[in-house]
């Protein structure tokens, strides 16, 4: 049976809930990271492999709510459901948090459709006026998406 191709522009809507650490100066602290809900669209710039170009707005709820951007790129290994990412990420309001994301993930049904995707994704926050001097914000989510093939 053939591999599905992922789709050369896709947009996806994501949902994402995992855990928070904050930490810094010896101490740690876990709790719930902030409910994370985005709107992506992502468009292939290689085809064998598959490397596509992807940004987006990003919306974190709770009782530190912001919204802020993403941009990035990914990697389908062998064009297949497997993806690998790599993006930075800026909430910009109302406060100020710079950082970077990896993830690691699938999807299914995608090409010619809609489908699902599937990740985990580990994001760090080192710079701005969220993160306190001296400290680091990290949060692993694990995400779901529905994707819609746009091309």
């Amino acid at each position: 049976m053939a591999e599905e191709l992922p789709p050369l522009a896709m947009a996806e809507a994501r949902i994402g809930q995992g855990l928070a650490l904050g930490g810094g100066s010896g101490e740690s602290t876990w709790r719930f990271s902030p409910l994370s809900i985005s709107a992506l669209a992502s468009l292939a710039i290689q085809t064998q492999p598959q490397v596509s170009v992807f940004g987006g707005l990003v919306f974190e709820g709770g009782n530190r709510a912001g919204i802020g951007a993403t941009l990035g790129i990914r990697l389908n290994p062998r064009a297949g459901k497997t993806r690998v990412s790599a993006s930075g990420i800026v909430m910009g309001a109302p406060f100020v948090a710079y950082g970077a994301s990896v993830g690691l993930g699938r999807c299914h049904g995608v090409s010619g459709g809609m489908g699902i995707c599937t990740d985990i994704e580990a994001t760090v926050f080192a710079l701005g006026s969220d993160v306190p001097d001296g400290r680091i914000a990290t949060q692993v989510q694990a995400v779901l998406g529905i994707a819609i093939d746009v091309m």
